[in-house]
């Protein structure tokens, strides 16, 4: 069944979820290769859960997954066209009291989180998409987030995003007429306040970005 809202469990209660279905499992005999204490595809889990999201007039996923913990990823997150991330609650300065995402040790990709364009032509076509109450640890060499939005259904809402490094960008938006507010990017997510050599703290996208409205957005430790 298709809904409109995802709410992601958090890493205790997926780890629970899984010595659950384990016990279960081994006590009628069943052979299972169940690992609790093997690390979770968090990237992998949150994609397939895209999967239980209604879809729009114009066939495109369409809904909001709620995260309730920080995650760990090992490569960037895809998030579908018209899809809002949104964090339980406001994200804070550090990434231990929000919700979020984490690049892991050995990250392969460009971004730790970016979203997808409708089609290849659609540069202007991301409605709903949204960015909310999240926190992003990016690492160095790779950047943050990469936001496409489009329109007033969009928009980008207290974000945190640290430790994107040299020569890194922490958020780049895409898209058009939506709002970006209460954003804190940061080119370091370790004590020390110094210019990172390159580092940009929020720059536009590929194609031609207009009519966004801009506040109470932070610039920390970046060059540009």
């Amino acid at each position: 069944m298709k809904t409109k809202v995802v709410i992601i469990p958090t890493r205790d209660e997926a780890k629970a979820e899984l010595v659950k279905a384990k016990d279960i499992l081994d006590r009628y005999g069943i052979e299972n290769t169940i690992d609790p204490e093997a690390p979770i595809d968090w990237v992998d889990y949150i994609d397939k859960s895209q999967d239980r999201i209604g879809k729009s007039g114009s066939g495109q996923r369409s809904g909001t997954i709620v995260l309730t913990d920080w995650y760990p990823l090992n490569r960037t997150l895809e998030v579908d066209s018209h899809v809002e991330i949104k964090g339980a609650c406001r994200a804070k300065h550090h990434l231990g009291g929000s919700c979020g995402f984490l690049a892991d040790e050995g990250f392969v990709g460009d971004w730790v989180l970016r979203w997808k364009k409708p089609k290849e032509s659609a540069n202007y076509s991301n409605f709903g998409a949204g960015l909310r109450n999240v926190h992003i640890r990016a690492r160095d060499g790779v950047n943050g987030v990469y936001f496409r939005g489009a329109q007033q259904s969009a928009g980008v809402d207290n974000l945190v995003v640290r430790g994107f490094g040299d020569g890194g960008v922490g958020v780049r938006l895409g898209g058009d007429t939506y709002s970006v507010r209460d954003v804190f990017s940061d080119a370091t997510h370790k004590p020390g306040s110094y210019p990172r050599d390159g580092a940009t703290a929020y720059e536009l996208g590929e194609r031609r970005v207009y009519s966004l409205r801009l506040e109470n957005i932070t610039s920390h430790n970046c060059e540009i």
